[in-house]
């Protein structure tokens, strides 16, 4: 689970090297920032208690603490987009407005997933007569 930290370590890192940097403070308070933070929120704290979930069978207190916490790194990320500090905004605002074609995104999404259940339903006699 520690290991998400590796993921997030070089946004982070940006994050606050372009916060020290910059010249503006973050003085928009929008209603519209908050609520798109505490949705990412809450889908990332659901989505790493469901991923625990799925490697184990178990769950404690402690798992959900941590994925309350690690859920916070994803909010974090998406509500720097809308910073007023366009060293911050130019890192981030791609997780508010995403640059690409709307069906390579969706394409990036299903792609292992698809991979995966073509697996599940090839008959194991095809898969070994292909690969002998």
């Amino acid at each position: 689970m520690f290991v998400i930290f590796a993921i997030y370590a070089p946004a982070i890192m940006a994050l606050l090297i372009s916060k020290i940097t910059g010249d503006k403070q973050n003085n928009n308070n929008s209603l519209v920032k908050w609520i798109v933070f505490l949705i990412v929120w809450i889908i990332a704290t659901i989505t790493f208690i469901m991923n625990y979930l799925i490697q184990s069978a178990s769950i404690s207190l402690i798992i959900i603490v941590a994925a309350f916490f690690l859920g916070l790194l994803p909010a974090i990320m998406v509500y720097s987009g809308f910073s007023q500090n366009d060293d911050v905004k130019t890192i981030f605002q791609s997780y508010i407005k995403p640059k690409g074609h709307f069906a390579l995104y969706i394409f990036a999404i299903l792609y292992l997933p698809t991979i995966f259940f073509i697996g599940i339903l090839l008959p194991s006699e095809l898969v070994e007569l292909l690969y002998g």
